[in-house]
């Protein structure tokens, strides 16, 4: 009874034919994993506080910067209700900046952030984003 759906299923999610979506290109790519980072990162300060960005930071920040140091450093500015969207993401080989577009109070604010491609572990091709500056991490000391 199933089994006639089974090649509906198989073209519907790219397995035949050529409809498939093409690969995205690296500097899609790099934005769609910029906007799962910013994601996790903002929605994580917003319920956790401004130390819960240290998961997120480039390693070399997040080594000169504890998490505690973090909190203190960011603590004037105001929590985020939670992550919306990016705009105006300019690349610029291995940095990024982008608008980080979160709610506040009911509205939406626009945050500069910048973001680092960082190598986690001795393979140049195996790079991640990671958080290189936010507003107030100037202030940040160990």
């Amino acid at each position: 009874m199933f089994a006639g759906l089974a090649p509906l299923a198989i073209v519907a999610c790219g397995g035949r034919g050529n409809d498939a979506a093409p690969s995205p290109s690296g500097e899609d790519l790099a934005i769609r994993e910029i906007t799962g980072l910013a994601g996790l990162a903002v929605n994580a300060y917003a319920s956790s506080g401004p130390g819960a960005l240290h998961d997120y930071l480039a390693p070399e920040i997040a080594r000169r910067c504890s998490a505690e140091a973090l909190a203190r450093a960011l603590d004037s500015r105001p929590n985020p209700g939670g992550f919306i969207r990016l705009e105006d993401v300019r690349i610029e080989r291995h940095v990024v900046t982008a608008s980080v577009i979160h709610g506040l109070d009911g509205e939406e604010q626009a945050v500069e952030w910048q973001f680092v491609s960082v190598s986690l572990t001795a393979s140049k091709d195996d790079v991640s984003w990671r958080i290189g500056n936010v507003p107030g991490l100037e202030r940040c000391a160990p």
